[in-house]
Order: structure tokens, then C-alpha cells, then sequence
């Protein structure tokens, strides 16, 4: 019995532990306001665990007929690609307009960053709704 119960330990301590990491995205300027908090598992895949994004304000040109107003949440599922290796991280998110009864409509975020320190990744992001595209700066954190 004590041989059973120091095997079962013995395969218990050599299993491989579980460990979560996480990343936060704003952006927020006087038209956009986009959040986006996600986590990641931590190991080989650093694959998305869990992501949940908003983004809300108004896309388009300046005058009245260009600007699209925008409501959108995205989840897990909407997120297309995925990178944080080294000193970049990267995500693309890209959903559609499920309302049968509403015009088809689909709107993507894209975010590149890098780092300096490891911790704050700097970069680029470019929000498309309908065609429609306005780019700024972000700032990520990633753990």
C-alpha cells in the first residue's frame, strides 16, 4: 500500500503545472473608446484562454454621412490571430453583424505592439467597420 500511495505522489509531483498570464488593451480618444482584457495560458502555445473586448464611439470622416456609430463587444471566439513571443504581441479581433433583421455588417480590430521593458508593449492599432478604417497608438500590458 505504502508503495501505491508514494507512486501516485510521485506521478502527481511530476505532472506539469498550470499557470495563467494575462494582457489589457486601451485606447481612448475623443470618438473611440476600445478595452480589451484577455488570458493566457502560459507554456509552448500561450494559447487565448479567455478574451472579452468593447469598443464604442464613432468610426469615419469628419462630416455627418461619413461617421458609422459603433457598439461592439467581441469575445474569445472573435479572436482571429494571436502572437505574444519575444518582445511583440499582437492580436486580431473580427465579428459580424448576427441580427438577421439589420444590414450585414462586420467590423476587425488590429493591434501590433512591441516592448522595451517586457511588461509595456507600445504600438499601432487599426479598428475597420464596414470598409471604414481609423488607426491610432495603444498601450498593452501583458503578463
Amino acid at each position: 500500500m505504502k508503495k501505491l500511495m508514494m507512486s501516485a505522489l510521485t506521478i502527481l509531483a511530476a505532472s506539469p503545472a498550470f499557470a495563467t498570464g494575462g494582457f489589457n488593451c486601451d485606447y481612448d480618444d475623443s470618438r473611440l473608446k476600445f478595452t480589451l482584457n484577455g488570458v493566457t495560458s502560459r507554456g509552448f502555445l500561450n494559447a487565448v484562454v479567455d478574451a472579452e473586448a468593447s469598443l464604442k464611439g464613432q468610426i469615419g470622416g469628419k462630416g455627418e454621412t461619413d461617421v458609422h456609430a459603433i457598439d461592439k463587444t467581441f469575445k474569445k471566439a472573435d479572436v482571429m490571430q494571436y502572437w505574444n513571443a519575444g518582445n511583440e504581441f499582437r492580436i486580431g479581433l473580427y465579428v459580424e453583424n448576427q441580427d438577421p433583421n439589420a444590414p450585414h455588417e462586420w467590423t476587425t480590430v488590429m493591434i501590433q505592439t512591441k516592448t522595451k521593458d517586457g511588461e509595456k508593449f507600445s504600438g499601432k492599432v487599426e479598428f475597420t467597420h464596414d470598409g471604414v478604417r481609423e488607426s491610432g497608438k495603444i498601450t498593452c500590458f501583458v503578463e
